[in-house]
């Protein structure tokens, strides 16, 4: 079974299926009409000048029609109106618009300003983002091309397939170029645990899976800047895996010698959020051993603040099936409202330190307010990233139950067994 979990991790991280579009899609502006006005901006330049022309893509249609079914042609119908509509908004008399298939809509620029229309169409990306994500078709998700292209033979057929022809060219360069550092990062990453001490029993009793931060730092700031921030969320999921089937593979390690530990694995909520990563991620959790479930505490991290209580149980509850139970990370501000609702569910919540800054009786005084909220809710205190003295010791007076840090010990390369720790 332990091998299962690790050949499944492997096969979600390179060479994911093949995306096919979904055939239904509400019918764009004319296709003549665009031919016609990205003509008459071609005219206006000299034959040799480049257009900028720009995509916006809807991804994973196949996965989201299968995931909603029933419901698909309704939603879908409002998806692909709010990018119209947000599209449309947002370009000037000059400029053309027209859809390409199904996943795609193709924008032809009167301006000549590249910087500007790249503005431009960050803009409109982000405003087709909001929309979506406020309206029953949060499921739909979307990314964003630019390029510059030269009309060549414009009479051969329509001007809509030579611009989309040119902008999914430069992405699949894009994505060829980020591919190979995808790999990379997945060859060379490498788990690192990070001890984490209990201030009330003087031990490590617990440790935090986490990425080798030197190989996979610099090789994911490398990769973000070939890659979109859907493509990085999907390299995120990637990772989850991997970290998920290493540390299992480590724990399965320490408790065949005979040692004990509780396991902390950390995995993003956008992992978790889209129906079909979590049918994955929760596969491969259904291949984890059942002796070693009660040694494992799963963390959601990186969740949106906005996110209803709800939504936030809904991820939990599945997980716990697996675990000894699940932990939320939340910011020092907003971790008590995040997690009101969905607490009986959770075991506890975890706060990092990079935004207690100020003397130190003004971060007492906030840990030890959260440190009140969360046990009325009997929660337990996880403290991420203690890395100065002052921080350590504020913390254990305002009764954190657990710490790590660069101040309490540092990374490891194997899971260690409960142990005795002094902090100074």
């Amino acid at each position: 079974m332990l091998k299962s979990i690790v050949r499944k991790a492997g096969e979600y991280l390179i060479g994911l299926s093949e995306r096919t579009p979904a055939t239904e899609a509400p019918r764009g502006p004319d296709v003549r009409q665009f031919s016609d006005q990205a003509r008459r901006i071609a005219s206006r330049r000299a034959p040799e000048d480049r257009i900028l022309a720009g995509g916006i893509r809807l991804l994973d249609l196949d996965d989201i029609k299968r995931e909603l079914a029933l419901n698909w042609q309704e939603v879908s119908t409002t998806a692909y109106r709010i990018v119209e509509d947000t599209i449309a908004k947002n370009l000037s008399a000059d400029d053309s618009y027209a859809r390409h298939g199904d996943d795609m809509y193709v924008l032809c620029f009167a301006s000549a300003d590249r910087e500007a229309v790249e503005a431009r169409m960050r803009d409109i990306s982000d405003e087709i983002k909001r929309a979506l994500s406020g309206s029953a078709s949060d499921a739909f998700r979307i990314a964003h091309d630019v390029t510059d292209i030269v009309f060549v033979d414009v009479d051969d057929g329509p001007l809509v397939d030579t611009i989309a022809t040119s902008l999914r060219k430069v992405r699949d360069e894009a994505e060829n170029a980020a591919r190979v550092w995808r790999e990379h990062l997945l060859r060379v990453a490498s788990i690192r645990y990070k001890p984490v001490w209990s201030p009330s029993r003087k031990v490590v009793a617990l440790h935090r899976a986490v990425l080798d931060e030197e190989t996979g730092q610099r090789t994911v700031q490398r990769l973000s800047s070939l890659s979109s921030t859907d493509e990085m969320l999907a390299v995120l999921f990637e990772l989850d895996c991997l970290i998920l089937g290493r540390s299992t593979t480590g724990l399965h390690t320490l408790v065949g010698s005979g040692g004990r530990t509780q396991l902390i694995v950390p995995v993003n909520f956008n992992s978790l959020h889209l129906g079909t990563r979590r049918k994955r991620y929760l596969e491969l959790c259904a291949d984890i051993p059942s002796a070693y479930r009660r040694f494992i505490l799963f963390e959601i991290c990186n969740i949106p603040r906005a996110t209803p209580c709800g939504r936030i149980l809904d991820l939990v509850v599945p997980l716990n099936q697996y675990a000894r139970g699940t932990i939320v990370e939340a910011p020092l501000s907003s971790a008590v409202e995040l997690i009101d609702g969905a607490g009986s569910a959770i075991v506890g919540v975890g706060t990092r330190v990079d935004e207690l800054t100020g003397p130190v009786g003004d971060i007492s005084a906030r840990l030890r307010r959260l440190v009140m909220d969360l046990k009325a809710r009997n929660l337990k205190v996880f403290l991420h990233g203690a890395n100065s003295s002052d921080v350590v010791r504020a913390a254990i007076t305002t009764g954190i139950d657990c710490i790590d840090g660069s101040c309490i010990a540092g990374l490891t390369r194997e899971l260690k067994t409960l142990y005795s720790w002094n902090v100074a």
